[in-house]
């Protein structure tokens, strides 16, 4: 049975491992062994680990020399972090052009992750324009409604002279 690759999904606290060698896998029931100790080399400097993917070319089972880790928080996620440049890793083999050290950084988004909120954004700047064009007829109706309210009360100020004079004169 071929090797399948992994499903890669949006996490919060996902780290990018690179300088990883770019050997073949050591393949067992379930898992592969490079994957668990790049997952314990974490654990054991106390992050919480949630899952270890290295990213693996399924014709030839060799590793592409990098990988991701999630973490279950924050904090772990942030110690993580700090690990990067660890010289000579245990049980994490490296390549030879990493000159032994791990290379750690925060993980960017992926396409679909990006494209997502790019139109999240687009929906929310489009409603944004509409309420503004909302408020702005509104705005326009309300100065309209004002100035016939002024014409009104002139109106009714001038028909309440007329009356008076009216009723002067009637005395």
């Amino acid at each position: 049975m071929p090797p399948t690759i992994p499903e890669v999904r949006p996490h919060n606290h996902r780290i990018f491992v690179s300088g990883l060698a770019k050997t073949q896998v050591e393949r067992y029931e379930g898992g592969i062994c490079e994957e668990d100790n790049l997952g314990y080399f974490f654990h054991n400097r106390g992050c919480d680990v949630e899952d270890v993917r290295l990213m693996v070319d399924p014709s030839t089972s060799r590793c592409r020399g990098f990988g991701f880790v999630d973490f279950k928080d924050e904090e772990s996620f942030r110690k993580a972090i700090t690990l990067a440049g660890t010289e000579d890793p245990e049980d994490v083999k490296l390549d030879p052009s990493s000159h032994g050290c791990l290379k750690v950084e925060a993980a960017k988004p992926s396409q679909p992750v990006v494209r997502d909120k790019q139109q999240e954004l687009a929906k929310a700047r489009d409603q944004t324009e509409d309420m503004e064009r909302d408020l702005r007829l509104r705005e326009a109706r309300v100065r309209e409604l004002e100035r016939e309210l002024r014409r009104n009360r002139e109106r009714q100020a001038r028909l309440d002279e007329q009356r008076a004079v009216e009723l002067g004169l009637e005395e």
